[in-house]
């Protein structure tokens, strides 16, 4: 049975996805798993698969970096963003919780957050290292740097 939460799903993408349609959103981002050919993590030749977060119409998510304050009040490392809100799955959009808490991998393959944009042109790896589904209408991910491209 279809809930008002459901109903509502579609309309909230839409609507996230005006920044995008205005231009705003100006980085990518991208789960990226990586499958290994060895017995351990980093062993032998990884393989990846990238899936985009979108939004309606294949708009990104906002993604903000943390400023200075927050860095020092949460001690995290420099570099450290926000991405989000991102919408939940629904008939016909959205985006599954288990995409962005790597429920779905194997044991010993890799996730992280790939941003592509102004700031990484070339695009940056992020670990994930939190991800927030407490609300009904949006998830938030925190993720802090690990490499450029």
């Amino acid at each position: 049975m279809a809930t008002f939460r459901d109903a509502l799903l579609p309309t909230i993408s839409a609507v996230r996805a005006i920044a995008g349609q205005l231009g705003i959103r100006l980085h990518t981002v991208a789960i990226v798993t990586g499958a290994w050919s060895g017995d351990h993590t980093g062993d032998g030749v990884e393989t990846q698969a990238a899936t985009p977060i979108t939004d309606s119409g294949a708009h990104p998510p906002k993604v903000r970096w943390l400023n200075d304050e927050q860095i020092t009040v949460g001690n995290l490392p420099r570099g450290t963003v926000e991405i989000g809100p991102i919408t939940p799955a629904f008939t016909g959009g959205g985006t599954e919780l288990g995409m962005l808490t790597a429920e779905a991998i194997q044991r010993g393959d890799t996730v992280h957050v790939r941003i592509t944009g102004p700031n990484h042109p070339d695009g940056a790896m992020y670990r994930v290292t939190d991800v927030q589904s407490h609300r009904a209408f949006r998830y938030m991910i925190q993720a802090q740097p690990v490499s450029s491209i």
